[in-house]
Formats: C-alpha cells, structure tokens, sequence
C-alpha cells in the first residue's frame, strides 16, 4: 500500500508489517479478546497510527531541517524514515531528526491521555486511546535505549563517531550489545519473552557491527584513500582491469589494514582469476575465506582446484553445496574427491550432480582426477547422465 502525506511525504506499508502488527495485536489483545476480534482490531490500528505517527516525527522533523523530501516505510521490523539530505546535514541536525521520532511517540501518548478521562469507559473508544496511550509511552521510552538501530542507539552512534570517530562507533555498539543483553535477560525473567526476543536479535545485530567495525583502520576513513577506491570501481565497470590492477595494489600498500585493505585484496584477487593469474588469486583470497560471499568462496574452490589444493577445495565445496545445493558445485566436489583417491565420495558427488540437473557436463569428467573411475559401470552410467 502506497499513498502521500502532502507533497513532500511518501508513505509504504509491506505486507510484512501488518504480520507484525497481527502478531503485537495477537499477544496484547489475545488475552482480553476472549475470541471477539474488537480489541485485537484496536491494537492493529493502534500499531499502524502509532508506528506512523513516530516517522513522522522523523520526517517532518528533517523536512524543516533542510530535506526537501522524505519517504516511510512501514516494514516487518517497524518503521524507517529516510530523506534527500541523509548524510549532507550536520550531526546535531541529524540528532535533532532522530530523536523526534520518540518525542511524537510521547505526544501521542499525551494526547492519548488528556482524552481518556473524557471518554465513557468499557466504551471501544476507551480501550483504544488507553491502548494507545500505554503502548506509545512504552514503545517510545524503549526506542530511546542506546541499542541500535533503536534511536536511542543512533542518536549514541552519532554523538560518539563525531566525537571520536572509529572508536566511538565501536563504543557505541558495544554499549549496545551490553544494553541488549541485559534487557534480554531481565525480559526472560519477567516472562516477556517476545522482548527477550527482540533485544536478543538487536544485540547480536550489535556484536556482529561490533565485529566487523573491529577490523576498521583510520586508513578506512581516509577521504583521498576512499576516493582512490571510488576511481577503481569505475575502472573496474568500464572493464579496465589492468589499470585497475596496478591501482589496486597500490592501494592495498596504502591502506595496510582494515576493511578498505580487504576490500581491495578481495577485488584484486578477483581480477588476477579474470586475467589468468589464477596462482596469485589463489594466494590473496585464501586469506579472506572467512569473508567472502557465496560466489567468492565458489571461486576460491576453483583456485584451489587449480593449484592443487584439494582438500581445501573438498571442503569449500562441502560447506557450499550444503547452502544452496548447486549441482555444478557437486561436479567440482566429486573432483577433488576423486584427485584425492577417494573413489566412493566421488561417484556420491557425481550422483549427486545428475539427480540436480547438471546436464552437458561430460568434458569435466575428461580430466585425469577420474582416470581411476573410469570403466566402473556406475562412474560410465553418470557419465553418460552428465554428458
């Protein structure tokens, strides 16, 4: 669903968030419904008006601060507001937008309240501004703990990376994840144990930002250095490898560490693999296990194949086939079983192969590592499947 608040506010709903809000409606109104559907209806409302009401404290607050457009989204994880001026305003402007998120909750509230008393009670209208006051007073005094991506936690993450940078980032999630997991615990003790949940998920949101914010470097914030890395991203799309090479390496002597260092080992990795320097690629990338994707690791397997390395391609493939079950990653495992002697594993990943799909594959099965199997009547069946 999609419609404008004026000319200046866009406004989504996704289908996922009224799962969410059914299921806030079916743990606070399930208990008073006795199966009438009007409490629950109240509180899906109340979650919709509520949700709304607090991004549009953030959007009108950027819209007065200098934002020319700003557009909602109400998704299975709440709400998110983002305007045209994201990143180009000052951090007190940026503070002042966050925190008016909260502040339109606690009107909300206000509001809510002022009305009660004017309201027959045990009336609809009643229980909706009471659910209303009580839900926005809570969730808005919640948003303002220091866990991000709450706003509390971003308003934590803006003061203390503008105050110090690197280290006030990590600062702030780790006062996060300390936060979460106190909230997570003592919700667990109260019996909330759809709180628990969440401040669980949001601390090991936090651990892991935490994690990877650990590898960054002051190199990582370098503005020549970060415009270096934006002249090879064009270099690279307009398929310029070979400068893009020479200016990748020059880069990684640059940065030394961190997360711009990897970054560009990685892309230099990849484009020794497009230009034939496999054995190079090899040995950038096979430090970067860890941290490469679905297709880099595909691609580490590869090199490792090549370089002769097959039980660290065995066991890439392994991990890889267990996540998405390709069954060209299955040929490339019964590869290297084979290249090991191990005859019974690679005739299962051959099977395994075949039973995927894998079809005009008979050429792969030409290279020496299955010179053992051939002539076995099960290897001559695959092979005849594949081919």
């Amino acid at each position: 669903m999609r419609f404008a608040l004026g000319r200046r506010i866009d406004v989504e709903v996704r289908p996922a968030f009224w799962w969410l809000a059914g299921l806030l409606a079916f743990g606070a109104a399930g208990a008073l419904s006795r199966f009438r559907p009007e409490p629950a209806l109240i509180w899906v409302a109340v979650v919709f008006l509520s949700v709304l009401a607090h991004e549009l404290g953030h959007a009108g607050a950027a819209l007065s601060l200098g934002a020319a457009r700003a557009r909602i989204a109400l998704t299975g994880f709440g709400g998110e507001t983002r305007h045209d001026k994201a990143g180009a305003l000052s951090t007190a402007r940026e503070c002042a937008i966050t925190a008016c998120g909260p502040l339109a909750g606690f009107a909300a509230a206000g509001l809510s309240f002022a009305l009660l008393p004017r309201l027959p009670e045990k009336s609809p209208v009643f229980y909706f501004f009471m659910v209303a006051f009580n839900a926005n007073l809570i969730w808005s005094a919640l948003n303002l703990v220091p866990v991000p991506p709450l706003d509390g936690g971003r308003l934590s993450t803006l003061v203390l990376g503008a105050r110090w940078g690197a280290g006030g980032l990590k600062a702030a999630q780790g006062v996060g994840a300390v936060v979460a997991g106190v909230l997570t615990l003592a919700a667990v003790l109260a019996g909330s144990y759809f709180t628990a949940f969440v401040f669980g998920m949001l601390g090991v949101g936090c651990a892991q930002t935490l994690r990877a914010l650990w590898r960054r470097t002051p190199e990582d914030d370098d503005p020549e250095l970060r415009r270096e890395f934006s002249a090879i991203q064009e270099l690279l799309k307009a398929n310029a490898l070979d400068e893009a090479s020479r200016r990748l390496i020059a880069l990684r002597r640059r940065a030394r560490a961190g997360v711009l260092h990897e970054t560009a080992t990685e892309q230099l990795g990849r484009v020794f693999a497009a230009t034939g320097q496999r054995g190079a690629a090899y040995a950038l990338l096979k430090g970067l296990r860890g941290r490469l994707d679905y297709q880099g690791r595909g691609l580490l397997m590869l090199l490792a194949q090549d370089s002769g390395e097959h039980e660290e391609a065995l066991s890439l493939g392994r991990s890889l086939f267990s996540e998405r079950r390709e069954p060209a990653v299955a040929l490339a495992v019964a590869s290297s079983a084979a290249a090991l002697g191990e005859d019974k594993d690679a005739l299962d990943w051959l099977g395994a192969a075949a039973r995927g799909g894998l079809r005009g594959a008979g050429a792969a099965l030409d290279v020496p590592a299955f010179d053992r199997l051939r002539g076995r009547p099960e290897f001559e069946r695959l092979r005849g499947e594949l081919g």
